[in-house]
């Protein structure tokens, strides 16, 4: 049997002994759970992927109940509910307002969903009410009226544990009971709740009572615990915790059995970091009263960061600052070494530095004068005593920086063939999302930014972006549907698009007509509608395009009226990765490809707020404006949804914001040739496994090579060149040649990594 089949069946052994009589004393606490999509009778709900929307489908593949409007309800059948007083959760679509689901329990209403903080995600509620136990019941869900948007229900939990907030984080449900609490697991505003695991708890019938348990805090190194016990019958209690294999502490503690409290507190040590088990075991003698365990993770003693993760060519300095996640006296002993080495070239170090226990906590300046354009790797090796703690590796690159673009008053924009044209000049987009329009916008590299404003009127707030745009040396794409003013319900408001179309098409920022986003996902919202207030825009203001942004690939023609600018957005990593791109690229390469132009959001989005799932790295975000490169688009936006806070652009994330810097003059430098008319064609790719492309184009007297890897694992790629010979110059990362021998050039490839060559004439 394997671990999977084993642990199922060990929970289901556990829930089953909970069923069993208990002792009276003996707290034994039940978490069930019922996946929505399973309910016993419904009214009027459909499934979806479980994500927000269905192109941000979960890596589990796991689906969640919809409820169509206010009133549809779902109902599930509760069988063999255990005495006492249940805490009702619901895990569903933290929407920030109208997506409440109200629940009844045996027909009677008893409470209504609210959520910690808002987000468009999947998160699990306040404790909606209390229910009572014993026997059998009927709880509904339904959705409250004045819903504004469809309630996602993904799981419900009924738990006799007070105080219970749930873990937000995704994973499979498994109901099970346990004789040990909640965990509380740090201390203030940072305390988390952890729940046991529902297997191997034993025995679930003693006399002994674990009231509460507490860690806090919990780090390398040493650690407490605390402990609450209740007996019905005198025991003198052994306590024991530790991770597993290193039962490090033990304490004793003498009970009375007169249903006193005693609180123990049991010093103990965490030898490793990372995710592992802490396990807790009470015995009296021979007899073991509860053990069980609950996953946590030793966060390492240090964090580290640099300041930037892209340096502009010429910067003195970068900024190593360490941050001490493990105690002051941890903290004193820890002495670090630090080395750092270019990547694609001379592996020997260039800076060796070592920081003696005492300063090995304290921010650093690191030297960069003198190093070259290229990709670099800091190592920063702790110790304590000598002895290995850990090692972090981090990446940074200098880029050759160039000066912004110049700015000019906008008199016309275009579509002409595969380009948008900037009074009559070819254009290459670099959109920065929800941002302001400010010296640092255009500093990072952006041209263009998204001007809007809220409810009732947003025209002032409109006119304001764009004066600023104008002001910094940005253009501006005007969106007209992102409030009631311009969406009052299934369909526009022609007349105040009159309006703002009239008052802003001749501001010398307006760069375009942001008609609508995801035009899919709006209630109404057909292309026959779009279609028509396209040409009413483009009937009051013919010099400027209209710009209509895609989301459901299957449906990617249907709004081909209403888009000089054809774009699509989807989430490929980190789930997808680049299979997330392959039906959009069928069609545009099918259908559109060479007779308009072309955009793409480089998006971004984290599922969990541990990092199960991370924020995409700066190297799959450059591979994915490549990828798009070579199959023709000429425009990217860049948006990242980070949930939880902050929320908002890459400018939320350091390492993120600073590399699209870097992204974004490369894409300027290297403008001529992604504008060029001449064609991309696709070569042959040896040891690529089908994740690695290589695309080659003559432009301007000169034969470009790019290669882009969408692949997981380093490769060691072969791209075929017939009848060349001498060496490829690598542009743009350090400065290097690789050889062409007998018409194939030989590459190592990093985890999502590109080359850009120029070859030999």
């Amino acid at each position: 049997m394997n671990r999977a089949a084993d642990l199922a069946l060990s929970r289901a052994v556990v829930f089953l002994l909970a069923l069993l009589p208990v002792a009276a004393t003996a707290a034994v606490q039940e978490y069930r759970y019922l996946e929505c999509e399973r309910p016993s009778a419904e009214s009027g709900s459909g499934l979806r992927p479980e994500g927000f929307t269905p192109w941000m489908a979960h890596p589990s593949g796991a689906a969640v109940r919809v409820l169509n409007g206010p009133g549809d309800w779902l109902e599930y059948e509760i069988k063999g509910l255990g005495a006492g007083s249940y805490g009702l959760f619901v895990r569903g679509l933290a929407w920030e307002k109208g997506c409440e689901v109200e629940a009844y329990w045996d027909g009677v209403k008893v409470g209504a969903t609210s959520y910690p903080r808002p987000a468009t995600a999947l998160r699990w509620s306040n404790e909606v009410c209390r229910v009572n136990g014993p026997g059998d019941h009927r709880l509904r869900l339904m959705a409250a009226p004045g819903s504004t948007q469809a309630p996602y229900l993904d799981v419900i939990l009924l738990t006799t544990q007070d105080g219970l907030h749930p873990e937000d984080d995704d994973q499979d449900f498994q109901s099970f009971s346990s004789g040990l609490p909640a965990l509380s697991l740090g201390v203030g505003t940072g305390t988390r709740t952890v729940l046991p695991l529902g297997a191997g708890v034993q025995p679930l019938d003693g006399p002994l009572t674990v009231v509460a348990i507490a860690v806090a805090p919990l780090g390398f190194g040493a650690n407490a615990a605390t402990l609450q016990l209740r007996s019905a019958e005198p025991i003198v209690a052994e306590i024991r915790i530790g991770l597993p294999g290193a039962i490090a502490a033990v304490a004793a503690a003498r009970l009375a059995g007169q249903g006193d409290v005693a609180v123990v507190k049991v010093p103990w040590q965490a030898g490793k970091t990372g995710a592992t088990e802490l396990e807790v075991a009470v015995v009296d003698g021979a007899r073991t009263l509860v053990s069980g365990a609950y996953p946590i993770v030793v966060p390492a003693p240090v964090s580290v960061a640099l300041d930037e993760y892209a340096y502009p060519l010429g910067a003195a300095t970068a900024t190593w600052t360490p941050s001490l996640a493990a105690g002051p006296e941890l903290g004193a002993a820890l002495a670090v070494d630090l080395e750092c080495r270019a990547l694609d070239g001379d592996p020997t170090p260039l800076l060796r530095l070592h920081l003696a226990a005492g300063t090995a906590t304290t921010p650093q300046a690191l030297p960069l004068a003198g190093l070259a354009r290229g990709r670099y790797e800091l190592l920063s090796g702790f110790t304590l005593a000598g002895q290995p703690v850990l090692t972090d590796r981090r990446e940074f690159r200098l880029f050759d920086p160039l000066p912004a673009e110049p700015w000019e008053a906008v008199q016309t924009t275009a579509a002409r063939g595969p380009l948008l044209l900037l009074n009559g000049k070819p254009f290459l987009g670099r959109m920065l999302f929800h941002a302001a329009p400010n010296p640092t916008t255009r500093g990072q590299g952006f041209n263009l930014v998204q001007c809007f404003g809220g409810d009732p009127d947003p025209l002032d707030s409109i006119q304001t972006h764009l004066d600023q745009s104008a002001q910094h040396g940005l253009w501006g794409t005007v969106a007209l549907f992102n409030n009631r003013f311009f969406l009052p319900g299934k369909g526009f408001d022609r007349e105040h698009l009159r309006a703002a179309v009239l008052r802003f098409k001749d501001h010398p920022a307006l760069f375009g007509w942001d008609l609508i986003d995801e035009p899919e996902g709006h209630d109404g919202m057909t292309p026959a509608e779009v279609a028509a207030c396209a040409a009413l825009v483009r009937e009051l203001d013919p010099k400027h395009i209209v710009w209509v942004n895609l989301c459901q690939w299957p449906r990617a023609l249907e709004w081909l009226a209403s888009q000089d600018l054809w774009s699509f957005d989807a989430y490929p990593f980190p789930a997808q990765g680049f299979a997330g791109y392959e039906p959009w690229f069928k069609v545009s390469d099918a259908e559109l490809r060479g007779r308009r132009p072309l955009g793409t959001c480089l998006q971004t989005y984290q599922w969990s707020s541990h990092a199960s799932l991370p924020m995409p790295t700066p190297d799959q975000l450059r591979a994915s404006a490549w990828l798009h490169i070579l199959h023709g688009y000429t425009w990217f936006g860049y948006y990242s949804y980070f949930d939880p806070e902050p929320a908002g652009c890459l400018a939320r994330d350091p390492r993120l914001w600073s590399y699209c810097r870097a992204l974004n003059t490369e894409l300027q430098a290297l403008a001529p040739l992604i504008l060029s008319p001449e064609p991309w064609s696709p070569l042959e790719v040896e040891g690529g496994a089908g994740e690695v492309q290589a695309w080659i184009k003559d432009h301007a007297g000169t034969r470009t090579l790019v290669i882009v890897s969408g692949s997981r694992q380093a490769r060691q790629v072969r791209v075929r060149l017939p009848g060349a010979a001498g060496r490829a110059e690598v542009l743009v990362d350090r400065a290097r040649s690789l050889p062409i021998v007998d018409g194939i050039l030989a590459a190592d490839l990093p985890i999502y990594g590109t080359l850009i060559l120029h070859l030999p004439q």
